[in-house]
């Protein structure tokens, strides 16, 4: 898995897409978590800041002010991602952070933003299911 997926919805609605600008000197890939900064998506904080979040859903690279498209995160949605490292200690009902890339999640638990809800593994590579 490269990226987070939206796996659910408790409502079964389909997330509108919205279209927000790009900044300068920004990768995006499909997958990657985002956050408004200065009207622009950028990569979000890979712990607790209290920012809306967003899914990524489209490829661009480096220009600013081309238009991204995005799901709005909600709680109500259930995501899937890879660990990045070993999570030997997390059991769900943990909250853990970002990896640097945003496509992924580690085991650090402080100040965590991703709620785990059910793991399939624990090893790197295997898939978690959080909410935000």
């Amino acid at each position: 898995m490269d990226g987070f997926r939206l796996y659910s919805m408790d409502d079964g609605a389909q997330p509108p897409i919205e279209y927000h600008p790009s900044k300068a000197g920004d990768v995006y890939q499909v997958g990657t978590i985002l956050k408004m900064d200065a009207n622009a998506v950028t990569q979000a904080d890979v712990d607790e800041a209290g920012d809306q979040l967003y899914f990524c859903a489209g490829e661009l690279t480096g220009e600013a002010d081309k238009l991204v498209p995005v799901y709005r995160i909600r709680r109500s949605q259930v995501y899937c991602a890879p660990w990045t490292v070993a999570a030997t200690s997390i059991v769900p009902g943990d909250k853990v952070t970002l990896s640097a890339d945003r496509r992924g999640l580690t085991a650090t638990k402080a100040k965590g933003l991703a709620e785990v809800i059910r793991m399939d593994g624990k090893a790197i590579g295997d898939v978690a299911y959080v909410r935000f």
